[in-house]
């Protein structure tokens, strides 16, 4: 089960507080070693990421060229979340190549509880491969117990994962969001990104070239958590103009007015996407306490039928 856009619910008088965990550690890569002056360096300069197959990329602002944000060697891109993003291959007419980027989680699933789990993707537009691009579809991902995977033993194509898209993703200027939802059957320790299907299960288009061709897919914003809680990542959406909240900070204490007595879910979350805070509420105005004394947290509001996302730097 997906969805295109992510969909939040909110009551109408009741006021609840939650925390959650990411299971996935470094979810929207924003935890790096140095900033990235190449492809393929996701694994080396992203933990605790790892690739099970060839080089996934790690793209960040601070990047060079090639490894940039919103611009890097497969096009053009900004982040959904934060200042960063990875990237993998899922077909090359080499060999049936396909990139595999897996992490452990931070513990494993339950058996028997629901998970939902969120990532983003994005189709590049080419850059330096334009003239050999191809889309495909198969784009998804797979639990493991236990991996022995690595770049000595690699993960090959099977023709199996818990969640693929059947269709091709071709859109290059938005960001497809994804919601599924997942019971465990197994205590799983790992996820893995990628294509896990073979050539012959693979649906491809060869968009500029009837002889090498290569798929690469940006993603960002990856969360597996039980299904209770809501997204592990703000919506990035243009703010409201009818929207005309104040935000004010002192001493670890937040508040938020302007909410006129509206039907409002306000989220606080860290750079990494991790929810500090959430609530629900009508009233006029919230106040989050127990807030960070310095940092940069983002604050996604939902009042009525409109949406902001803001990023607001404590001090």
């Amino acid at each position: 089960m997906y969805r295109f856009l992510l969909l939040l619910a909110f009551g109408a008088t009741s006021l609840h507080v939650y925390t959650q965990e990411n299971l996935v550690p470094n979810g929207s890569f924003e935890e790096f070693i140095d900033c990235p002056v190449s492809t393929t360096e996701l694994a080396t300069n992203c933990l605790p990421w790892e690739t099970w197959q060839l080089t996934p990329d790690f793209f960040h602002e601070c990047g060079e060229v090639n490894a940039g944000v919103p611009d890097n060697a497969w096009g053009s891109q900004e982040a959904f979340h934060g200042s960063a993003y990875a990237c993998f291959i899922t077909y090359e007419t080499i060999d049936e190549s396909r990139e595999y980027m897996a992490t452990a989680l931070t513990s494993p699933l339950e058996v028997g509880e629901e998970y939902r789990i969120e990532f983003s993707i994005s189709f590049v537009d080419g850059g330096l491969k334009s003239g050999n691009l191809a889309a495909t579809n198969n784009i998804g991902f797979r639990f493991f117990q236990d991996p022995d995977y690595d770049q000595l033993n690699e993960l090959q194509p099977d023709n199996f994962a818990h969640f693929n898209i059947d269709t091709l993703v071709i859109d290059q200027t938005n960001w497809l969001t994804l919601e599924v939802f997942f019971t465990a059957d197994q205590p799983y320790d790992y996820i893995a990104f990628g294509n896990f299907f073979d050539d012959e299960n693979t649906e491809v288009w060869n968009i500029n070239s009837s002889g090498y061709a290569v798929a690469f897919y940006y993603i960002d914003a990856i969360c597996v958590q039980k299904s209770e809680f809501p997204s592990c990542y703000p919506v990035n959406v243009v703010e409201s103009s009818s929207l005309d909240l104040n935000f004010i900070y002192s001493t670890g204490q937040l508040m938020i007015s302007g909410l006129d007595g509206k039907d409002s879910l306000i989220s606080v979350y860290t750079v990494e996407g991790k929810l500090l805070s959430h609530r629900e509420s009508n009233d006029s105005s919230v106040i989050f306490e127990d807030l960070p004394s310095n940092g940069i947290v983002i604050v996604q509001a939902v009042v009525g039928e409109e949406v902001i996302s803001r990023k607001l730097f404590l001090q």
